[in-house]
């Protein structure tokens, strides 16, 4: 009997044992799964950041350009501007302003 009960108890260990060992394996396989998911997604977020920086560069590049080119533009119109009133004296442009465009659009709605 005690035979019989130290051999239940030998094979209950060994089970308990077993299935411990199966169950901390395929935690392991686990963890090495998601280990590795998150290199892959540490690896593409890297590579997201670089690429955003590269395309916020070229935009900052493009924006310093095209803000020297309105600056550029705009001393040209004033100096054209300036040559034109030396010349002609104050010209009024051919567009009328916002402000002359509603008197003309109220005075059209009132018929």
């Amino acid at each position: 009997m005690r035979l019989v009960m130290a051999m239940l108890c030998v094979a209950g260990v060994l089970i308990g044992v077993a299935g411990g060992y199966t169950l901390w394996g395929r935690e392991a396989v686990d963890v090495a799964a998601l280990s590795s998911e998150l290199e892959k997604t540490r690896s593409w977020l890297l590579d997201e950041i670089a690429w955003s920086d590269e395309r916020c560069n070229d935009l900052q590049a493009a924006l310093a350009k095209a803000q020297a080119e309105l600056a550029q533009a705009r001393r040209e119109l004033a100096r054209n501007r300036a040559i034109v009133e030396q010349t002609v004296g104050d010209v009024k442009p051919d567009r009328p302003d916002a402000r002359d465009a509603s008197e003309t659009t109220r005075h059209t709605s009132t018929r």
